[in-house]
Parts: C-alpha cells; structure tokens; sequence
C-alpha cells in the first residue's frame, strides 16, 4: 500500500475534526451548562418553558454524553495533531470519532424521547451535524472544487445523510471540467461521483471513493511523435478509493495496477493493456501513473510503445484545504517516458525485429532476425545496481540439418547468467503454462520480449556469486516435415551445483498443422548431490479433439533421508507425497461432445518404497436445460507390502436428478473394503427422493481367513550381541582433518590398527538403539528398546569420549504405525546403530624445538650384497650391519608379524556411569550424587537436592562424559 494512502486518510481526520471542534464549541459547551442551547438548534426555535421542563427530566443523562463525548472529540484533535503517518495509528482517532458521535447520538435520543417537538432522533442528530458542518465553513478549495462536489444542492452540508451504520456523504457532477492543461497535457473529467461513510455504528471504518470518466489528451516528441503524430486522447473511466482497512485502492481492490478500458482516438494507432498503477510506496512526491502500450508504424518499421502516458502527481495535504490555492499546486501533471520500444524490420534479405527497455537500474532487450536460411534470436537483460546478467542466444536452420534415422537439428542456443541463481519453483510452477518454450527458442521473442523477461527475472533471481551456464537444442524427427520436435536446455546452477534439464516436446500427428494428436509436455528434470527429480506436465494437448492433461513425476533421494516415489497423476488421498512431487494434477482426458453430456476421466498410479497407489473417476453429466442428470463412479486404491500385506480400496457411486437446478432425486454409495487377514467392508448410502432422504449404513461385513498367527518373538538384544559380535562391525577412523602420510603395514591376525588419536567405531544396521520399537520385520520382540551402555576397554578402563553413530532404518520395519502415517513418513530415517569410541587426549610436556630425521627403508627387500675385501671399508659395513641390527627399525621388523596383537573380549560394552552432577562455577563433582547412568536420573538428583536444600537452585548441572 503507497503511504499516499496514509496520508488522504490524515487529511480527511483533519477536516473531520474541525467540524467535530465547531460542534463543540457552537453547541456543546453551552448545552452542558444551559439545555436551550441544545433544544434551540434541534427545534429550530427558541423552546418554550414546558419543553425546558421535560429536558431538565432527563438533563443529567444529557450532559453525562455530551460531557463524553467533547473528552472523546479532544483526543481526536490531539491525536490529529500528532500525525499519524500508517493506517494503524489512524485507527484509534476512528474510534475516538465513533465514540463521540455515538454519545452525541445517544443525547439526542434522549432529548427526542423527552420532548417529541424534536422530531426523529436521526434528523435530529443530522440537524446539529450539518449545523456544524455549515458554521465551519462549507466552501471547499482546491481539488474538491474543481470537481464540483460541494454537496449534493448548494454546500457542502447538503451532502451529508445518516445512515443505519453511522454517516454518509455523497455528491455528483455530471458536466465536464478541464482540470488542467499544461505543457501540452489536458485532463477532462466527467460524471464524477463521490461516495463517503463513516461507519461509527458497526465496525468503525471510514470510505471514500471517488469515480470519474478521464479524458487524457497527450503530445511527445522525438520518435514517439513520429509514431503517434498530433495529438492523442485517450478515454477512460477511474476509481480512486482510500479505506481506513485497506489503504489505498484501485477498482475496489488494493492491486498495484489495475487494466482500464480505454480508447485513442487516432486511426491507425492500437491501444493495448491500458491501467492505472498507485503510487510507489518510495516516491517523494506521490503519482499515479495513467499508461499504455501503443502499437502504430514508423514507415516500413512495425512499432510498439510499452508504458507510455502520464504520471498524476497529487499534494494530498491540500485535497480538502478550505484556503486558496489553485489546482496546480495539489495535481500536477508530466509525461511518463515509454519503458519499451518494438521494432519491426522488413528490409529484403533482412527480416525481423527487436524490443528494448530500460526500466530503474535494468536493461533488456530481444532481437529475432532472419538472414537467409538462419533465424538468429537474442534475450536478455542487465541490472547494474548490483550487477547481474541473463543472456539466452539461439539459432535455428530452415532447413533443419539431417542427422540420419529420421532426426534433424532445429536449432541449438545457449544460456548465461552471471550473479543470478536457477529458481527450480518458478520452473515447476511454470510447467503447466510452457514457460521452458518462452525460454528455450520462442516464437515471437520481439512481441512476447515484455513477458519473457518478466519471466527470465523470476527464473534466475539475483544471487551474489551465482552463475548459470547451459547449452540448448532444438530437435526434430519425421520426414518432410518434423511431427516429432524437443526443444531442451541442459542448465548447470553453480556454486550450489544442481544439473537442471527443461525442455518442451511436441508429438503432432500425422502434421503439425492439421494434428489429430497433439499432445505437448513440459520437462523438468533436477540433478543434485541430494536427489534425482523428474517432472512433466501435459496441458494444453488433444487426442481427436478430446483434451488431455496431467503430470507425472518421479523423485529418487540418495542423500540424507534416502526416498524413491513415482507417479502418473498424483497419489492417494491420505498419503503426503514428498514437497518436491506435491501438487501433481491427475490424468485426465475431457470426452465431452459438443452438446449436451460433458464427460471426464481421471486417474492415477503411484509406487513408493512401501506402497503402489492407483485410483480413477468418472464424471458424466446430462444437461437439457430445464431437467437434467449428473452420475459419478470413482475408487481410489492402496496396497502395502510392510509391516505386513494390506489392500485398501474405498469406491464411490452416485446419481441425481435435477430440474430446473434444483435436485429431485439421488443416490449415493460409498463403500471401503479393507483386507486380507481377515477381509472387512463396511459402507454408507443415501437415498434422496423430492423432501425425503434417507440414509443407510452397511456393515462391517468380515470374511475369509484370520491373520495368520503372530510369528516368535526375537530378541532385540541378541540380535545386536550377535551383530557386534562379526569383525565387520568393527572400525577405526582417523581423526577429524588428518592426513594419511604413511600406510600401515598389514598386520596377521584379526587385529585392528587404530591411530592413536583416532576413533574405534562400532555399528549394527539389525536392530535401532535408543528408539522404542514393536518388532522386527513381522516378529514382536521380547524387549522394545535396546541401550549401549559406555564402553570400556579389556582392563575396564573407561574411554576418553564417546557418542552414538547412525545409519539408515525402515521406520515400518519397527514401528507398528497406521497405514496413513506410515506413508506419511519418510521411508528411511536416520536411527543410532553404534558407538563412536575416542581416546583421551594425550599428555604433553613443554615444547622443545628438535631436529628431526628419518631414513626410507623397504622392510620386505633385504638389497643384499655381497661385501668387497676393502679392508678399513669392511669393517665400518660390519659395523653398521651390526648398529642397525638392535636399532629401532629391526626392532620394527621383528615385532611386524603381530605388531598389534590385541587381547580377545568381548565386543559388548560393559556398563558404567555417563552422567554427573557438577557446580555451575569451578565444575566441582557433587559428592553426595555421584555418578548416574541416566541423563533422567542425574536431572531427577538435581531436583530432589533443591528440594531438600533451595539454596542449591540453579547452582547445578548435568555433564556428559562423551562426545558431543
């Protein structure tokens, strides 16, 4: 909402409050204190003393609303003096007003009831308010002048009626007025109305809204007068509206622009998409902006001018002054510069034509010509404040380049966006109206350059970094002519890398021209390190002129929570799909014949990791005017395969009559049928006959064999013992951020090497830890939750940290869930399946610099040689030979057979005590607590000590051995 709205609505309280002070001061004040000078003006006489008399029976009541309602007029004038600049702090003047003319009112009907001189209450209320309105001066300036709505007759107080909800204002002028000319702009307005209420009745909201016909006459220079030469008018009607709810509005909406029929008076010269736009909320001085798009000829140039008109600059301050002032102070008016331009070029070999625009910090523009047998096209736009790009660039051959087996090369093209990113859901939201074909190679890129752009700026939104890159092709197959086209752009979205593929593909038989099947789907597909996603939407096609639509779609998630869905249509009802699948449309296909019956089928298959889904509806519908019939028969299916085998199917039916819209007779069926194990079906049926109905329950209905018995019951527990127990349970990491300079040498045995600063990690996919479950596949358990105690080496020794590792689990291999949650829910959910053990850190004394060493040695490849008799030369090799026999490295060699030999245990973690309670300052251990197994347990000590002793309250805490 422009703040422009805000601020009519100040000025409209400001002249509201000087007519409320007028009341107070003409009628109020005295009235409290002597009652003629209320009874005189409600009269229209001095009252006689038998009238005074009859006041003064009720004169308390009287002056306690007349008292209230001048404290309630005093905060209206304070809080206009204030100034409030937002429909929010207008509010409580509005209510500060109602307030008061409720107890003007509630006075008045009490005086009416006293003395029946007065009249109707409501006339009597209207006299005192017009009476003020009048005594506050009831001649307007300005733009309320100039449009001649003083009132209704003569002033301004003629205008004004009560209501049921509270008081009205209307005035009307029908005769035409210049309102301006200047510069070569003139603005005629005719039958203009204005219509005002203020409602202090009901819901306490004011309304003002002015209609108008416009008549905008215009001169330009420069190229625009080469195409709109002279002068041009252009006809329109206008309504204006401010609302103390909605603000500012156009049309009775609160859109920002809204289209307006108008016309031009030039031969020759098209007005097209003709609006009024509201203010921008940033504008230092408020305009609306009157503009259109032109379409006319510059010699053999086809031309078309987008936006052209004029900006209405208004002084709201001074649409209601009563001091002087001519109207060009409060609207003033100046030409909007086009934002676009067509052009259409027809030069002999040279064909074509383009469109530029220029709007804030943005640059655009399209170019489509053809040069002999290449049609050369060119979109794009770029924004300076921050820099951004998007360029789309493609040629396409007439004729096509053949690449055998029928296919041909259409066109190929390219795509670049720099510091902008790729919005997969405006591509998605965009496949129903074939926005990849606006993108990839359209047909019109100089005519449709207004809407691709618009388009091109939702697709690739600015994004610091960004950068889209991508090539496209167009191709086709079929021979002379390609009934079989793909236009696809293969777009790589960096630096979040994601591979999109959107394309648009065409099958027309047996021609593109003449097609008894057309059917034309839009493709996205999105590629990235997380999933697969595949979506393709088929709209506006026909099958021997029978249209056909629906989506299809297909998501396999490899990253995170691992998922996989496919679907033609949608799914089932109470199943949610993945947000990347939702809103598929079913399949439908419309066999309706010209007249008469209107026929459609829709349907649906679905497969998830736990589910296949299908269901179809039929909808036929009879219509001979004055009677009628409409039937409907539709199921909708589900099978399951875990925790065990279910089948769902729900079918519906029905029928009715109806004549003259109304329905006379019915029938409708429902049925749900749910099995095996046993089967059961149970359902509804509603008979409807002229005033009667009558309804049916059926079932349930069970048959077949029972369930099969419950299989034995496992052990959670010793299946994970057995799990921990296998070698491949077991695993060292190295740690976080270290590099692997060296390999280990094999070792023999089962041993395993871990780096002393490493991690010994231990993992089971049998069972989930830590998670309450009911069974194991179709088994129950004899136990429902399995916990790791904290581990402990062969001598009982605690390790340094620990913390749980996860892997992926079937929650309906688990969990016992009803059928709607369990497909609600993702297929595999990451659950703790072991423990990460670490060391502690080790030990350090103070650094000392050294000078480090090291000798490369092969330990599997002695280099023996045989020893020359040099003498001196000898016995220093001897002597080597016998120094690096008891050094470090033979040692080495010697220990290689089992270097790491570890001692057998059992590779369950034995229990010990994770949790203790600690001081918040120093972190000393709380002796009397101790060490507890459970987080639940340490916390339960906590608050059993802070009940024996309060002063201990928030001087506690738990702490975890282990890893984070």
């Amino acid at each position: 909402m422009s703040d422009l709205g805000a601020t009519l609505l100040r000025t409209i309280l400001d002249f509201a409050r000087a007519r409320l002070e007028q009341l107070v001061h003409d009628v109020i004040d005295e009235a409290i204190t002597d009652g003629k000078a209320l009874l005189q003006p409600l009269l229209g006489h001095v009252p006689s003393q038998a009238q005074i008399d009859a006041y003064d029976t009720k004169k308390d009541q009287v002056v306690g609303h007349l008292t209230a309602a001048r404290t309630h007029i005093e905060a209206v004038s304070n809080g206009v003096d204030a100034g409030p600049t937002t429909l929010a702090a207008g509010k409580p003047i509005l209510d500060e007003a109602a307030a008061a003319l409720s107890e003007i009112d509630e006075a008045v009907t009490i005086v009416a009831t006293v003395v029946p001189e007065v009249g109707d209450a409501r006339d009597a209320l209207l006299k005192l308010l017009r009476k003020a309105i009048g005594d506050a001066g009831d001649q307007l300036s300005g733009l309320a002048k100039e449009l001649g709505i003083a009132g209704s007759g003569d002033s301004l107080p003629d205008g004004f009626t009560l209501t049921d909800a509270g008081i009205s204002y209307q005035a009307a002028n029908a005769d035409p007025r210049d309102l301006l000319s200047q510069d070569g702009i003139t603005v005629t307005l005719s039958k203009t109305t204005v219509v005002g209420e203020f409602r202090f009745k009901t819901d306490r909201s004011l309304n003002v809204t002015l209609k108008t016909g416009a008549k905008a006459g215009f001169v330009s220079d420069g190229l625009v007068r080469q195409i709109v030469p002279g002068s041009a008018d252009v006809d329109a009607d206008l309504e204006i509206g401010v609302d103390s709810v909605a603000g500012l509005t156009l049309k009775g909406g609160s859109h920002q622009r809204v289209p307006l029929p108008g016309t031009l008076t030039i031969p020759g010269i098209d007005l097209r998409d003709l609006g009024l736009e509201l203010p921008k909320p940033e504008a230092v001085i408020p305009a609306f902006g009157l503009t259109g798009t032109l379409a006319g000829r510059l010699g053999a140039l086809g031309t078309t001018i987008d936006d052209l008109g004029i900006d209405i600059q208004v002084s709201p301050e001074r649409l209601l002054s009563n001091g002087a002032g001519a109207v060009g102070d409060i609207v003033s008016f100046a030409a909007h510069p086009p934002a676009g331009l067509g052009l259409v070029v027809d030069a002999g070999i040279v064909k074509g034509g383009g469109y530029l625009f220029h709007r804030d910090t943005t640059y655009g523009g399209a170019l489509d010509l053809r040069i002999g047998p290449v049609e050369v096209k060119a979109i794009g736009f770029v924004d300076t404040d921050p820099f951004s790009m998007v360029i789309v660039l493609s040629a396409e051959f007439t004729p096509s380049i053949q690449l055998g087996f029928g296919f041909t090369l259409n066109g190929v093209g390219g795509l670049l966006a720099v510091e902008r990113t790729l919005s997969s859901d405006a591509l998605v939201a965009g496949l129903e109206n074939h926005t990849a074909d606006l993108i990839l190679f359209p047909k019109d890129p100089v005519g449709s350059a207004p809407t691709i752009l618009d388009l091109l700026q939702a697709v690739f939104p600015a994004r610091a970094g960004g950068f889209v890159v991508g090539p496209m092709f167009e191709l086709g197959w079929g021979a002379p002519i390609s009934f079989v086209t793909a236009k696809v752009g293969v777009l790589l979205s960096l630096p979040d890398p994601m591979l999109v593929i959107i394309g648009d593909v065409r099958v027309a038989l047996p021609a593109p021209d003449a097609a008894l099947i057309d059917l034309r789907a839009a493709l996205y597909g999105e590629i990235t390190p997380e999933h697969l996603l595949i979506r393709v939407s088929l709209s506006k096609s026909k099958i021997s002129g029978f249209s056909v639509s629906g989506d299809i779609g297909i998501l396999i998630v490899y990253g995170g929570e691992p998922d996989f869905a496919i679907s033609a249509g949608g799914f089932h009802p109470s199943y949610r799909p993945p947000a990347e699948l939702a809103g598929l449309e079913r399949i439908e296909i419309d066999l309706s014949p010209p007249a008469l019956l209107t026929m459609r089928a829709q349907a649906y298959v679905a497969l998830t990791s736990n589910s296949v889904q299908l269901g179809a509806h039929v909808q036929i519908k009879a219509d001979a005017g004055v009677v009628g019939a409409e039937g409907h028969l539709g199921f909708d299916a589900l099978v399951q395969w875990a925790p065990r085998f279910l089948f769902i199917i729900d079918l519906e039916a029905g029928i009715s009559l109806y004549a003259f819209g109304e329905s006379f007779a019915g029938v409708d069926l429902h049925l749900h049928l749910e099995g095996p194990g046993p089967w059961v079906a149970h359902g509804t049926a509603s008979v409807s006959l002229l005033f009667f109905d009558v309804d049916l329950d059926v079932g349930p209905i069970t048959w077949g064999e029972p369930a099969a018995e419950a299989p034995a019951p496992v052990s959670p527990l010793e299946l994970v013992a057995e799990a921990l127990r296998t070698r491949e349970a077991w695993t060292a990491r190295l740690p976080e951020g270290a590099d692997q300079l060296v390999t280990l040498a094999a070792t023999q045995g089962d041993g395993i090497v871990v780096h002393p600063l490493g991690a010994f990690e231990v993992r089971q996919s049998k069972v989930p830890l830590e998670t309450n479950i009911q069974r194991v596949g179709r088994n129950p358990v004899t136990a429902q939750r399995v916990v790791l105690g904290p581990p402990t080496n062969g001598n009982g020794d605690a390790f340094g940290s620990f913390s749980h590792v996860t892997d992926r689990f079937a929650p309906g291999q688990y969990l016992d869930l009803p059928s709607d949650q369990l497909m609600a829910r993702p297929p595999f959910e990451e659950l703790p399946a072991g423990i990460r053990m670490g060391g502690a850190a080790p030990a350090h004394g103070t650094e000392k610099p050294s000078i480090l060493k090291w000798e490369t040695v092969f330990p599997h490849q002695t280099f023996e040689r045989r020893p020359r008799n040099l003498g001196l030369l000898t016995f220093v090799a001897a002597s080597n030979a016998s120094i690096l026999a008891t050094g470090l490295v033979a040692n080495a060699a010697r220990k290689r057979a089992n270097a790491y030999a570890i001692a057998d245990a059992d590779p369950l973690p034995s229990p010990g005590d994770v949790f203790e309670v600690r001081t918040r300052s120093g972190l000393a251990v709380v002796a009397d607590l101790g060490s507890l197994a459970t987080a639940a347990s340490a916390h339960d000590a906590i608050a059993a000590a802070v009940v024996a002793d309060p002063g201990l309250a928030g001087s506690l805490q738990v702490v975890t051995k282990g890893l984070a």
